[in-house]
């Protein structure tokens, strides 16, 4: 069967978006894939979107979990109590920094998060894994608040942003005197 120049045309047209996408896709540095990783996960916290959240994160990070029924069982809870719509408020305010600084070294990564609250300038930093070929999250980042000014006091409070902490993370108010 022989196609007709105006078909194999209409293929080779029907396809190019497609072929772009692809080819978009495919050019992305693994620095970018990393930072729509920690975009997603940070958006699926603020959405509540158990499924999603666990997707976003890394394998080590869910087996915590495992005896409580599962990730997407635990984070609905959490993400369903009052301290689970303070813990999203919080993941509002990192998905909407604009300053978001992703490092790769082979398969594993850090994205720091810098923003500003009450007045001084915060950094949040998630530690990275690249699993099956996929950005994951593997720390979900414990919110400290430095309380001892410029003193380099190390007290504060903190509030985990997810369900779970497994793995490091690091924050901190950037500055003279204050430690990370």
């Amino acid at each position: 069967m022989r196609f007709s120049s105006f078909s194999a045309r209409t293929v080779v047209v029907a396809l190019l978006p497609a072929l772009a996408a692809f080819a978009a896709a495919c050019g992305k540095s693994e620095e970018e894939k990393a930072r729509e990783n920690v975009d997603a996960w940070l958006q699926a916290v603020v959405d509540g979107d158990a499924k999603r959240y666990c997707e976003l994160l890394a394998e080590r990070s869910k087996r915590p979990f495992e005896r409580q029924g599962g990730c997407e069982k635990v984070a609905k809870q959490v993400f369903d109590s009052p301290a689970g719509r303070f813990t999203s408020g919080v993941a509002n305010v990192l998905a909407k920094a604009e300053k978001k600084d992703v490092t790769v070294d082979g398969d594993t990564g850090r994205a720091r998060i810098v923003f500003e609250s009450g007045g001084q300038t915060r950094d949040v930093t998630l530690e990275l894994r690249k699993e099956d070929g996929k950005w994951r999250v593997l720390s979900a980042p414990a919110a400290t608040t430095n309380t001892g000014g410029s003193t380099g006091s190390n007290s504060g409070s903190s509030s985990t942003t997810g369900p779970g902490t497994a793995g490091t993370a690091t924050t901190g108010t950037t500055g003279t005197g204050t430690t990370r």
